[in-house]
């Protein structure tokens, strides 16, 4: 048990020995044990370990009785041991063989000697067995029982042996024996005993739930007066029975093999007739029988099929409950109110009655525990735990507990517990085990282990007078109190410098991403710097060698960066119409203020070009800056341009996309009738960004072209190197068919370009061809013409803007997409360019154009139109 640590053997002799004190001066009350040859010795080497508990070693007595052959078969054949020819089989003969083993000993005969009255039966493992046993000893001294047996209420059918009253039936005069006997009949043989006499029920439950034959639980109290002279006539043997598990339904092999047996209860059989037998039941069968046996799994069984499971953890936890009512039926005490706490224990569940333990020492009779508790005095609460071992213990009270409070006093520590006292603290926990959970074997059999967080322990180990005061209690409970608040704060504590690691945990854990990024931050700002760089070597090299070409993934990125964010609300249909208007109103615009017309030159040269930029291999494309002219020009290359067009423009493919660039450069060859010119994509952006940017409209921006003296643009068409000074061919009108409203363009007069522009061209070195690449004869070269390009220094490469041939040039005027398409020209004739009279010149740089200048703001305006138009496109 687990509050006093008390083995059954314990708890037996301290029963003993606490009925002997109380029985006077003199007395000694001796203990006979029966083993067998598996028990003997471990029972003896308890008690000698255990100085036998408080008792002398000549009061008990170890009887150890033989074993028998086993049998095989209904033939009663011997059952021999497994590889053996000469071994026999053996198993003890039953507890019957008390009666012989009492006999053989003479033991029986000295107690009577010694004056002893009554000998008391009980088997080794009911820790009630002695609050059934007291009251069924009254019994048989009030009714002079030879044999009283102790029985509680069984139900029908239950597996517990029952006692009943058989009566022989016979013939007048013929009757041998008794004519009745009172006796216990096992629960399989009941049932087909009653059938057999006429009732046809058998065994069932009557009015009060209960079978009328109760259940012997095996515990005896026979006279001594009678007893020995019984024993003396028939050796203590009794009669033999045999309970086989045949193999099948022929009835002949057992299953396993099985042994002659004696029961000690069928001791009346041998009784004569003039023997009076009766039985004691006790209606409280928690207050006398629970047996403890050692299988949990064989408990769990009988738990689930709704019966008594008999098992090591019932047989402490009914212990408790059965000193809870005994302190409420005869004490008033206080239990905690229903519904109890519950647990489930090895598949076994009970409920949890305080764990109150009231020693054998302390109260061995329910009169006695009643004079030694005030009534009503005492309060339990759920979870509680109540020690009272002492012979002097009385309790006064009022006393409260709720928690656990042990009180030990030794023989002649009269100890007094006064009140108002209250225990409160975290008292003992009964935790179930878990499966596979490591655990002792007296913990493995109950399924659980006590926790003993905390307790109020009295010890009084000095014989005297001991009161126990309130101020006493609430002292050594504030003890209790502070130790457990030193507890709790050293927990606290604990979990302080548990969360100070977490802590610093998760800022070691902050700071390596910190880090992390701070590494990303740095490669991203050495990797913008080096692209600034680039940037800013990127116009240098425009002007001194090549314009470098940006990847086409980059510009787009950038074209999407500098669209402007398109109003909320307003419809794609909108923009796209306000779009659409602002390029004709453009282009009408251009076409009013340009007075020149493009040879018809111009379409055997675009087929030139674009032929001779399928044979470009694409690695190779380098752009080249366009030759200077003067700024005045402008106005003039934007004429030159046709008019838009309103279809949808088609998608194209880099290769189409380069030959219509080329084509809108080149002079075209008379024709019959002309198709208009594809019109340049920044022709329709700038009309857009005047638009998005409040700037001139069209007809403003034609009348400061008009204003503006016309320049000749300079062509060169696809001939015959002519020799320098020769006269240039002049220029022819383009017919009415070439435009696209029909009506014709008019003619402009050609002025020439400013002295100082002449002079700076002509004093370019001649540009001399790399190595490795073949001067383009002077019938693959495609015309040109030559407009005025700012320097890509002064704008940032983010301003760059795609050219209808997908590649990149300096923003600028219209004069730029010319520019462009002269460059790709100028490719395919080895990076150099041919002049007005057909030689071939190196590449002039482009000079710097001022932030305020008409070609700057017209590139402003056609960023801002593309995005726009971009814009509208993706919405779309």
């Amino acid at each position: 048990e687990s509050v006093s640590s008390a083995p059954f053997l314990r708890l037996y002799i301290s029963t003993i020995l606490a009925l002997q004190q109380r029985a006077g001066a003199g007395v000694r009350l001796p203990l006979a044990i029966m083993t067998s040859d598996d028990t003997h010795a471990r029972t003896e080497e308890l008690l000698r370990k255990n100085n036998w508990f408080g008792m002398e070693e000549e009061q008990i007595t170890l009887l150890k009785q033989e074993k028998v052959a086993c049998l095989s078969d209904s033939s009663a054949h011997l059952a021999l041991e497994p590889g053996s020819r000469w071994s026999l089989q053996t198993k003890p003969h039953g507890h019957g063989d008390v009666h012989m083993l009492l006999a053989q000993s003479g033991l029986a005969a000295r107690w009577l000697q010694q004056g002893l009255q009554w000998v008391c039966f009980f088997q080794d493992t009911n820790a009630l067995v002695f609050r059934g046993l007291l009251p069924a000893l009254g019994v048989s001294a009030r009714h002079q029982y030879d044999m009283n047996s102790l029985a509680v209420p069984r139900k029908a059918r239950e597996a517990i042996g029952a006692i009943a009253r058989l009566t022989k039936q016979g013939q007048e005069g013929q009757q041998e024996g008794p004519s009745s006997l009172t006796i216990n009949v096992e629960y399989n043989q009941l049932d087909p005993l009653l059938r057999a006499t006429g009732d046809g029920q058998g065994d069932v439950n009557d009015e009060t739930g209960f079978s009328p034959y109760p259940g012997n639980i095996n515990q005896l109290v026979l006279s001594l007066s009678s007893y020995v002279p019984q024993l003396a006539a028939t050796g203590g043997v009794i009669s033999e029975f045999v309970n086989p598990k045949y193999k099948d339904a022929s009835k002949t092999e057992f299953k396993s093999s099985t042994r002659l047996e004696c029961m000690m209860q069928d001791y009346p059989k041998a009784l004569p007739p003039t023997a009076n037998v009766g039985f004691t039941t006790i209606n409280q069968v928690w207050s006398s029988y629970s047996p403890v046996k050692n299988s949990p799994a064989e408990a769990a069984a009988k738990f689930r099929e709704g019966n008594p499971t008999h098992s090591a953890t019932t047989g402490e936890l009914d212990l408790y409950k059965c000193h809870c009512l005994a302190l409420q039926a005869e004490c008033g005490a206080q239990l905690p109110a229903a519904p109890l706490p519950c647990a489930t224990f090895n598949g076994i569940t009970s409920e949890l009655y305080p764990a109150v333990v009231l020693t054998p020492a302390f109260a061995p009779t329910l009169g006695e525990l009643k004079s030694k508790i005030s009534p009503g005095c005492l309060r339990l609460a759920a979870g509680s735990t109540l020690l009272l071992d002492g012979p002097d213990i009385r309790i006064t009270g009022p006393l409260e507990v709720a928690g656990a409070l042990l009180v030990r006093a030794v023989p002649g520590a009269r100890v007094e517990l006064r009140g108002p006292l209250r225990v409160a603290n975290a008292g003992w926990q009964w935790v179930p085990l878990q499966e596979g959970e490591q655990a002792r074997e007296e913990e493995r059999i109950r399924g659980f282990r006590v926790v003993r967080h905390e307790a109020m322990e009295l010890v009084f180990d000095t014989p005297g007078e001991y009161v126990v005061p309130e101020q006493e209690m609430q002292q050594q409970h504030e003890e209790v109190q502070q130790q457990e608040e030193e507890v709790k704060q050293q927990e606290e504590e604990v979990k302080q410098q548990e969360e100070e690691v977490k802590q610093q945990e998760e800022e070691v854990k902050q700071q390596e991403v910190q880090e992390v990024v701070q590494q990303q931050q740095e490669q991203q700002q050495e990797a913008a710097a080096a692209v600034e760089v680039q940037q800013q070597e990127e116009p240098e090299q425009e002007v001194q060698q090549e314009p470098a070409e940006q990847p086409a993934p980059q510009q787009q990125q950038q074209a999407e960066q500098e669209e402007p964010e398109p109003p909320q609300g307003q419809p794609v249909q909108q923009e796209e119409e306000a779009a659409t208007a602002a390029v004709q109103e453009e282009a009408a615009a251009v076409t009013a203020t340009s007075g020149s017309t493009e040879p018809p030159q111009e379409a055997a040269d675009s087929t030139a070009a674009e032929g001779a930029q399928e044979q470009q291999p694409e690695e190779e494309e380098v752009l080249v800056p366009a030759p200077v002219v003067a700024p005045a020009e402008e106005a003039a290359a934007a004429a030159a341009a046709p008019e838009p067009s309103c279809e949808e423009p088609q998608p194209q493919q880099p290769e189409e996309a380069a030959s219509q660039a080329v084509t809108a450069a080149a002079v075209e060859q008379p024709q019959t009738e002309a198709e208009p010119a594809a019109e340049p994509v920044e022709q329709a952006v700038e009309a857009g960004a005047r638009a998005e940017q409040g700037e001139p409209g069209e007809e403003q921006a034609a009348e400061e072209a008009a204003a503006e003296p016309a320049t000749q643009i300079d062509t060169a068409a696809v001939r015959q190197q002519e020799p320098e000074g020769e006269a240039k061919p002049e220029a022819q009108e383009v017919p009415e068919a070439a435009q696209p409203n029909g009506d014709a363009l008019p003619e402009a007069k050609p002025e020439p370009a400013p002295a100082e522009d002449q002079a700076e061209a002509q004093e370019q070195p001649q540009a001399q061809p790399e190595q490795g690449v073949e001067e383009a004869k002077p019938e693959q070269v495609a015309g040109a013409a030559a407009a005025p390009a700012p320097a890509a220094a002064a704008v940032p490469a983010s301003s760059s803007v795609l050219s209808a041939d997908a590649k990149p040039f300096v923003p600028g005027s219209f004069a730029g997409a010319i520019a462009a398409a002269a460059a790709a020209a100028a490719k395919v004739n080895g990076d150099a360019v041919v002049n007005g009279n057909g030689k071939r010149e190196a590449p002039t740089p482009a000079p710097t154009s001022s932030p305020n200048s008409k070609s700057s703001k017209a590139s402003k305006k056609a960023k801002a139109k593309a995005a726009a138009v971009k814009a509208a496109d993706s919405k779309e």
